[in-house]
Parts: structure tokens; C-alpha cells; sequence
């Protein structure tokens, strides 16, 4: 899925459209622009559509004070990677001691993910770095 690495499971199972593994694959925060870039990749064997992004931003990790981003997530084709950009608000990250950054995929009803693992991303980013 990226850097060389070949999932072999999926290179083998890519035609079966039984198959939904939607994944965030990555995520990772610029401070000196304030953007959080996510890759979203379809590992599954059909097109997906209705994914939903979710985004939460949490200072000193408090949930009740979450700043919760849902961006739009197009059309995946099977085996399609998208990448996705948030601009989080920079000053709030760099007076904040401690900021958590939570994304989970959640996907549309009635349909069944193969891999639930591989979902959820998090992290602590800090305003200088």
C-alpha cells in the first residue's frame, strides 16, 4: 500500500466486489501551514460511495471541546487513493499544550468492512513541530 510494500491478500482478491476495505492510510500534520493531509485508499474490490470522513481535533484531549471536521470524500473506485486536506487553525495547535487529531472512516449502512483496523488514525501534534 505505498513504499514498496505489496499486500499480497489484496493484489490476489482485487477482483472480488464482495470485497470493501476502505483505509486511512495516512496522516500527517504541517505546522508551519496548518494543514493535516490524509490519504484515504480503497483496498477493496468495488467502487465505494458515501464514505464519510471524520476529523476531530481535541486540545488537552478533552472530547466535549472537539472541533470536529467532516470533509467530502469523492466517488473510490476499487483500488483508488484519494488525498484529502484540512486546515486546522494553527494558533489554537501552538498555545495549546497538548492537541490530539482522531480520523475515523465510517461507512455507509448495510455495508460490511473487511478490515476494521485499519480505520482509525491518531496522533499529538504540537504547534512547532
Amino acid at each position: 500500500y505505498g513504499r514498496g510494500t505489496l499486500n499480497l491478500g489484496w493484489a490476489l482478491g482485487r477482483a472480488d466486489a464482495d470485497r470493501i476495505d476502505p483505509a486511512l492510510a495516512t496522516q500527517v500534520y504541517e505546522a508551519a501551514t496548518g494543514e493535516l493531509t490524509l490519504v484515504v485508499q480503497n483496498r477493496g474490490g468495488r467502487a465505494v460511495d458515501g464514505l464519510e470522513l471524520v476529523v476531530e481535533v481535541r486540545e488537552g484531549g478533552s472530547a466535549s471541546e472537539a472541533v470536529v471536521h467532516r470533509p467530502v470524500l469523492p466517488v473510490l473506485a476499487a483500488g483508488a487513493s484519494v488525498v484529502v486536506k484540512v486546515n486546522l487553525d494553527r494558533a489554537r495547535i501552538a498555545a495549546a499544550e497538548r492537541t490530539e487529531v482522531r480520523t475515523r472512516l465510517v461507512l455507509p449502512a448495510g455495508l460490511a468492512d473487511r478490515n476494521l483496523a485499519n480505520n482509525a488514525l491518531g496522533g499529538v501534534v504540537r504547534g512547532g513541530r
